[in-house]
């Protein structure tokens, strides 16, 4: 059965390339469908090898596919619920729930991850899916003038792991001088120096002797290493880019200032998201760690004397709950979620005080 199973997913990516490329025709892109097929077809292999291979230390850390999800009845009272299993989500269940007497609660509007959602050449397909909430931008002067009614796309994953598990995994810290920047406007504590401690405590960096060593960790759980495909057009820009005097560098180092191969968060090629790289580890061992799927957050419930909240309501199936919480609800749901619940909230104390 597995090797059946293997076959169709194998078939179903070689047409999904061949749907791209023609293989009668050369292409400029510096390769040809055949090696495309044969990359992907050892991608598949790879994929079907690390869920075979679940309790090796190695890929235990890389499933996507998740162990079952444990819930616990409506109406239970938490230390901390989360809103949001993105990547900011993922993180702070980890953390926290590293604590055993603390419970958390993590709650996600979207499914789990699918086995497909590993395969990296399958990113633009899932942003038209379930998988992503599906917003697009206002039309503004100037800008998307190739799109209909000049609205771009903005995919924000839903789904665990949020936007980790749709994304195309490009790995990059971002540039130092703005963190020192935002520090510097009042948010203490978002220098670049003090902020990266915790992009290296998250890290399990597979650069190899491409790294600057003083910038990366090898003992995190988010798995990050070069692109596993990389075509002969590419190695043909960073010989060009050598050749006009950039230094070939690590850009999540020193500095950024070069030219590099892309840096992504996948295990020999395949994606590695928020979800495989801070919940499934921990999934079956912290029986404080509770996960809600397909259940979207309505309001965050606020008491009105003292500002301070105590609790969320919820919808799960058509049917609205509600979650307490002794210490703190935390809004990670992204930036656009964030807003409407508190929106949310706000009306509906507005609508309570107008009405009375």
């Amino acid at each position: 059965m597995k090797w059946i199973q293997l076959f169709l997913q194998v078939y179903f990516v070689k047409c999904c390339i061949s749907s791209n490329f023609n293989s009668r025709t050369p292409i400029s892109y510096g390769f040809t469908l055949d090696n495309s097929i044969d990359h992907y077809t050892h991608l598949m292999e790879n994929i079907s090898s690390k869920h075979e291979s679940y309790n090796s230390d190695y890929y235990s850390h890389t499933l996507s596919e998740s162990p079952e999800i444990k819930t616990t009845n409506p109406g239970d009272e938490y230390d901390f619920i989360i809103i949001g299993s993105g990547p900011a989500g993922c993180v702070l269940a980890n953390r926290l729930s590293e604590n055993p007497n603390w419970k958390i609660l993590l709650i996600e509007a979207g499914d789990k991850e699918t086995f497909f959602h590993d395969i990296p050449v399958m990113s633009a397909f899932f942003q038209s899916t379930a998988s992503n909430w599906g917003d697009f931008t206002e039309p503004e002067p100037g800008v998307c003038k190739g799109m209909n009614n000049q609205r771009c796309a903005f995919p924000r994953g839903k789904v665990l792991g949020g936007t980790s598990t749709i994304n195309y995994m490009i790995y990059n810290r971002g540039n130092r001088r703005d963190f020192d920047k935002w520090a510097a406007e009042g948010n203490y504590g978002w220098s670049y120096n003090e902020v990266l401690p915790y992009f290296m405590k998250s890290e399990r960096s597979r650069l190899g002797k491409f790294q600057d060593q003083k910038y990366h960790n090898k003992s995190g759980n988010l798995n990050v290493e070069y692109v596993n495909y990389q075509t002969p057009m590419v190695h043909a820009f960073v010989k060009g880019s050598q050749q006009l005097g950039y230094q070939k560098i690590d850009y999540n180092g020193r500095t950024q200032m070069g030219t590099s191969y892309v840096q992504a968060n996948t295990v020999r090629g395949v994606r590695h998201n928020a979800a495989s790289a801070f919940l499934t580890p921990i999934m079956n061992r912290r029986s404080n760690l509770s996960i809600y799927l397909n259940t979207l957050v309505t309001k965050v419930l606020i008491d009105p004397q003292s500002k301070v909240a105590y609790g969320v309501e919820y919808n799960q199936g058509g049917a609205t709950k509600y979650a307490y919480v002794t210490r703190e609800v935390i809004l990670s749901a992204g930036t656009f979620n964030i807003q409407l619940t508190t929106v949310t909230y706000a009306f509906g104390c507005w609508a309570s005080q107008s009405l009375t």
